[in-house]
């Protein structure tokens, strides 16, 4: 309900004010990069890195559902591959490996890179906070590692502004 009254409010405020309405156009996009044995992406979750850095979008794998969707009884598997696409380009390019398979994990992209933040790794939630890099002249994201949180937390929301990186919410017990 607060959805649909807080739209309706939001359309009432853009006639008021003479503004037109925001209008927004969606569209496929790329397909995911496959899986590591080749097949297509089923699907994946709990994407801990994406953004992007020096012109090329990052993804590393988060967690993918090898054998078959969640909906249908498959199992979450996390996944260590970091994928690269060049803005202009459309195809994925393997792009490195995390030092460890990380899932459902925060980013935020700043100018130095993407930074990201906790998320979940061998079963159990994690502190540690990470800046993937795109090295133009290697053709590889490059890991750092950045300061812990003082907690171990999942599935939260970050954010970067004026060269601070936010973090909000998440699931902070095992």
């Amino acid at each position: 309900m607060r959805i649909i009254v807080g739209a309706a409010a939001l359309v009432w405020l853009t006639r008021a004010w003479g503004a037109p309405p925001v209008g927004l156009e969606w569209s496929a996009g790329f397909p995911l990069p496959p899986q590591e044995d080749g097949r297509a992406a089923n699907g994946t979750t709990g994407v801990p890195v994406a953004g992007e850095h020096e012109g090329v979008v990052l993804l590393a794998r988060g967690s993918d559902n090898p054998a078959s969707p969640l909906s249908k009884g498959g199992d979450k598997e996390a996944c260590a591959d970091i994928y690269a696409l060049p803005l202009g380009l459309t195809n994925w390019v393997r792009a490195g490996t995390l030092s460890r398979p990380l899932t459902d994990g925060m980013s935020a992209a700043t100018p130095r890179g993407i930074v990201c933040i906790a998320g979940r790794a061998d079963g159990r939630n994690q502190s540690r906070v990470l800046l993937l890099a795109w090295d133009a002249t290697r053709a590889l994201a490059v890991e750092t590692a950045l300061p812990d949180l003082p907690c171990s937390v999942r599935r939260g929301a970050a954010a970067a502004w004026d060269n601070r990186v936010y973090v909000a919410g998440g699931e902070s017990a095992d």
